[in-house]
Formats: C-alpha cells, sequence, structure tokens
C-alpha cells in the first residue's frame, strides 16, 4: 500500500469515528430529552432517531475495529501495545453499554416500555448506559490519539 491509501484510510477512520460519536450523542440527546420531558412531543423524534441512530451505530461499531487494526497493520505497530490492549478492552465495554441501550431504545420503541412514573426510571437507567458507553468511546479516543508507550 502506498502512503497515498495509508493516508486515506486515516481519513475514513476519522470520518467514521466523527460519525460515531455524532449518532451516539444525538440518540443520548434525544433519550436525555425525552428523561427530562416526558415523552409528549418527543416520542415520533426519539423513535425516528431510534431507526436511524441502532443501524447507523452497529454499522459503525463493525467499521470502526475493522479500519482501526488496518490501519495498525499497516503502520507495523504490535498489536500487543498496552494502549492497543486497553483500548480494545474499552470498546468491548463500550460495546456491551451500547448494546444494553440500544435495547432498551428498541423496547421503548416497541411499545412495551413501562408507563408513568416507572418510564422515568427505565429512560433513566437507558441514559446511564449510553452515557457510560459515550464515555468509555472518549476514553478509547483519549488512548489512540496520545498513544502512550
Amino acid at each position: 500500500m502506498t502512503m497515498d491509501d495509508y493516508l486515506m484510510l486515516q481519513i475514513l477512520h476519522g470520518v467514521l469515528t466523527f460519525l460515531l460519536f455524532a449518532v451516539a450523542g444525538g440518540l443520548l440527546w434525544g433519550v436525555l430529552r425525552a428523561w427530562h420531558g416526558g415523552l409528549g412531543g418527543w416520542a415520533p423524534n426519539l423513535r425516528q432517531s431510534v431507526l436511524f441512530g441502532v443501524p447507523a451505530l452497529l454499522a459503525l461499531g463493525v467499521a470502526l475495529p475493522i479500519t482501526g487494526w488496518w490501519l495498525l497493520a499497516l503502520a507495523e505497530i504490535p498489536f500487543g501495545l498496552t494502549w492497543v490492549l486497553g483500548s480494545s478492552i474499552l470498546y468491548l465495554l463500550a460495546g456491551i453499554a451500547w448494546l444494553a441501550f440500544t435495547r432498551r431504545l428498541l423496547v421503548l420503541h416497541a411499545g412495551d416500555a413501562p408507563s408513568a412514573a416507572p418510564r422515568s426510571r427505565f429512560l433513566g437507567f437507558s441514559l446511564g448506559y449510553g452515557a457510560a458507553g459515550f464515555l468509555l468511546l472518549l476514553a478509547i479516543l483519549v488512548l489512540t490519539l496520545a498513544k502512550p508507550a
């Protein structure tokens, strides 16, 4: 592979990372608004966000490790470095948190969520899972940008 191909793969990885944070932030914002405002006017918007955001998160969640590991292989960076292994473990934990968040959003979208007072608690836990996943993704971003020894 030439240097231009490597640069293009780096740009692609950066764009995918930006999109992941944008979609995750958008979903978190929708759940936060639904949690604070009841589900009055936000229910249709949250449902539309779920229909777009969940498949987008899935596609980005699969594509990012592939491009990241491809970049590591092309740069001949060993996979056994602490920051690589640490970010892989954090990515796994973030994926688990996002799966729990996504499941709760899909339950909410299907209309099987609890009503009235328990709904606020349901949305609060959903927001907690999403925020945990988002913070883990931020930690991965810091690890990969800092690249400690």
